[in-house]
C-alpha cells in the first residue's frame, strides 16, 4: 500500500518552495541547507515562510520526505 502524504507538511513545503522561487533562489537547495543546518537564514521570511517551517519539527520533515520518496510508512 502507497504511503498517505502528510497534508501539513506537504502544504508547508510548497509555501516555502513558492517562497523561495519567488525570491529568485534555488529553493530545494535553500531548504535542503535549511533541513541540515537548522539555520533560518537560509529560508526567506516572505510570505511567513520562515516562521513557518522554524514551527515545524526539521525531523518530522525530513522522515516524511522519506516516506513519500520510498512510498512507505516505515
Amino acid at each position: 500500500m502507497a504511503y498517505q502524504k502528510n497534508a501539513k507538511i506537504e502544504e508547508l513545503l510548497n509555501l516555502v518552495y513558492e517562497a523561495e522561487s519567488g525570491r529568485g533562489y534555488p529553493a530545494i537547495k535553500m531548504m535542503a541547507d535549511y533541513l541540515s543546518s537548522g539555520d533560518p537564514s537560509y529560508i526567506t521570511t516572505a510570505g511567513s515562510a520562515r516562521s513557518r517551517i522554524m514551527n515545524q519539527d526539521s525531523a518530522e520533515i525530513i522522515a516524511e520526505l522519506l516516506k513519500v520518496y520510498f512510498g512507505k510508512e516505515r
